[in-house]
C-alpha cells in the first residue's frame, strides 16, 4: 500500500519486500521456492556450514538479508533475488519455453 507522508511524497509500505518474497514464494509456481531453496542450500554449502536438516522459513529469511555490494551499491539477496524473479517472470511459470 502506497502512504502519502506529510511533504506530500509517497512511499510504499515498509513490509513490501518481504510481502513481495512470500507472495511468490507461497504461490502455485514451484519454481520459485526451489529456486530459494536452491540457492540457501548452495550459501550453507559455500560458508562450510553443515545442512543435514530440513531448509525451513527461517533458513530462508537468513540467506535473504545476506549483504551484497553490486557496482559499489549495497543492498541484500532480498533485492536480488526480486529484481531476478520480475525480470525472468516467464523462465520461472514456464521453465520448458
Amino acid at each position: 500500500m502506497w502512504k502519502q507522508k506529510t511533504n506530500n511524497q509517497y512511499r510504499y509500505s515498509k513490509y513490501l519486500l518481504c510481502d513481495s518474497i512470500i507472495g511468490f514464494a507461497s504461490c502455485r509456481v514451484e519454481s520459485y521456492r526451489n529456486d530459494l531453496l536452491n540457492k540457501v542450500e548452495e550459501y550453507y554449502k559455500q560458508e562450510d556450514i553443515d545442512i543435514i536438516k530440513y531448509i525451513d522459513d527461517e533458513d530462508i529469511a537468513i540467506w535473504l538479508i545476506q549483504p551484497l555490494i553490486v557496482k559499489e551499491v549495497k543492498a541484500t539477496q532480498i533485492i536480488r533475488q526480486l529484481a531476478i524473479w520480475t525480470k525472468y517472470l516467464e523462465i520461472y511459470i514456464y521453465p520448458t519455453r
